[in-house]
């Protein structure tokens, strides 16, 4: 019976714990680039340069470069002062004879952790074109998982952050089943528009 009471007070207690999180607003919105009169994209564009480690013996490590588009998210927003920020990522490596250009969206949730800083973490999907001179030239699909820490004054926009990525194995070159498995880390910096 105690523990009962405990977990119904708990219960009680709850929306007092978690108030701080639905301090500014108290409910999701569905599509609030056309329902909500309020909603700013704070959209930025940031040049990003980085190195990723790929996992498998057709490629290894080597630096990327590419760009990056991020945005509130326009599908939905959530109830209290974080936010859902979808970053759109085009980026390019070569090395070892071996050219991969991948598209990534990853929508990351973003905690504040002050006026100009925020912490995310957050899924993804992506689609990896490849390019050898050796064999087959597969495209991949890709999940990957990561975070994120940014920096946003006026119009400056700064990050870092890392990514491990999951992808189809295929016939890469005259390598069988290989996947391109990797983990990307990132430096980004933009413009705030």
């Amino acid at each position: 019976m105690k523990k009962i009471n405990r977990i119904f007070k708990l219960i009680a207690l709850s929306p007092l714990l978690f108030s701080h999180f639905v301090s500014a607003s108290d409910e999701w919105t569905f599509f609030p680039v056309f329902t909500d009169d309020s909603w700013q994209s704070e959209a930025s564009l940031s040049a990003t340069a980085g190195y990723m480690d790929i996992g498998n013996s057709v490629a290894g490590g080597g630096a990327t470069y590419g760009l990056q588009l991020a945005f509130n998210c326009p599908v939905f927003t959530i109830p209290g002062d974080n936010v859902i920020l979808q970053q759109i990522n085009l980026n390019f490596y070569d090395n070892n004879d071996l050219e991969l250009t991948i598209l990534e969206i990853n929508p990351h949730y973003f905690w504040n952790v002050s006026d100009e800083v925020r912490f995310g973490v957050g899924p993804g999907l992506g689609y990896i074109w490849t390019d050898t001179n050796r064999g087959k030239d597969p495209d991949l699909w890709a999940g990957q998982a990561g975070f994120a820490i940014e920096y946003r004054k006026d119009s400056l926009y700064a990050s870092f952050g890392s990514r491990y990525q999951w992808t189809e194995s295929k016939t890469i070159g005259f390598k069988k089943d290989e996947d391109m498995d990797n983990l990307l880390t990132t430096i980004k910096v933009g413009y705030n528009f």
